[in-house]
C-alpha cells in the first residue's frame, strides 16, 4: 500500500505539470486569437477610414470640374441641365446687406435665441463682412447643423435690401411674408405675392447658387457668377 501511494504522488506533479502546460497553450491561443481579431477591425477600420479620406480629397477636384462645367454651359444652358439646379441669389437674403428685419426673421425662424440678434448687430456695427454663411453661424452662436437650412435662405452674394420674390424658395417667402401652408409648390404664387414692396429687390441675373441633383438627393456645389460674356464667368466659392 505504501508504495502504491508512493507511486501516485510521484505521477501526480506530472499530471499537475501537464495541465499546467495545457492551460498555458490554450491560453497563448486565447490571446493570439484576440489579437488577430482587434488587429482585423484596426485594419477594417484604417481601410474605410482611409477610402473616406480619399474621397474627401478627391470631391473638391470633382467639385470645382463641375463647376468648370456649368461656366462653359454658360446662363442659358446651365439653368436647363438636369444635372444641376441653378437659384439666382437675389431670392435669398443677404446676410451682409439686407433689412435688419429680415435677419431678425431668419434668426427666430432658425429658432435662436434674441441674444443671437443682438450679437449680429455688433458684427455690423464694427462694419465687417461674411465671407461665407458658416462665418454667420459662428458670429450668431449656431450650431453647424443649421448650415442646410441657411444654405436655402441666405446667401452672401446678392448684395440687396431684400430679396426677389420671383427667384425666392419657398422658405423664403414663407419667412418674410409671415405665410405657409402644407402644400408650399401650390402656395407659392400667391406668397410671391405677398411679399411686401419694401422686402421687394431686383434679381441679380448673374449670381447663382449651384446645386448638383444626385441618386441620394441634392448638394451645393458652391456659386458662379454666369454672363453671357464668357470672358467674364468665374467661379465665386467652392463647397
Amino acid at each position: 500500500m505504501m508504495r502504491l501511494s508512493n507511486a501516485i504522488q510521484r505521477r501526480n506533479p506530472t499530471r499537475r505539470r501537464a495541465g499546467f502546460a495545457l492551460i498555458v497553450v490554450l491560453g497563448g491561443l486565447a490571446v493570439l486569437t484576440s489579437l488577430f481579431t482587434l488587429s482585423s477591425q484596426a485594419l477594417i477600420t484604417q481601410g474605410l477610414n482611409d477610402r473616406a479620406t480619399r474621397i474627401l480629397a478627391q470631391r473638391p477636384y470633382e467639385t470645382a470640374e463641375r463647376m468648370d462645367l456649368v461656366l462653359a454651359l454658360g446662363p442659358d444652358k446651365a439653368v436647363k441641365t438636369a444635372q444641376f439646379r441653378l437659384v439666382d441669389v437675389g431670392g435669398l437674403i443677404d446676410l451682409n446687406t439686407a433689412d435688419p428685419r429680415l435677419i431678425a426673421r431668419l434668426i427666430q425662424d432658425l429658432g435662436l435665441p434674441p441674444i443671437a440678434m443682438e450679437q449680429y448687430r455688433n458684427w455690423r456695427r464694427q462694419a465687417l463682412r461674411f465671407q461665407r454663411l458658416e462665418d454667420f453661424l459662428r458670429v450668431v452662436g449656431a450650431p453647424a447643423t443649421d448650415l442646410p437650412k441657411l444654405y436655402s435662405r441666405a446667401t452672401v452674394h446678392s448684395f440687396r435690401r431684400g430679396i426677389a420674390p420671383d427667384f425666392a424658395p419657398d422658405p423664403v417667402l414663407k419667412l418674410v411674408t409671415g405665410l405657409g401652408g402644407d402644400q408650399p409648390g401650390l402656395m407659392r404664387g400667391p406668397l410671391r405675392n405677398h411679399v411686401p414692396d419694401f422686402y421687394v429687390s431686383d434679381p441679380t441675373n448673374s449670381t447663382y447658387r449651384v446645386w448638383l441633383r444626385g441618386p441620394e438627393g441634392e448638394r451645393v456645389l458652391g456659386g458662379v457668377q454666369l454672363t453671357q460674356d464668357p470672358n467674364h464667368r468665374r467661379i465665386l466659392w467652392l463647397n
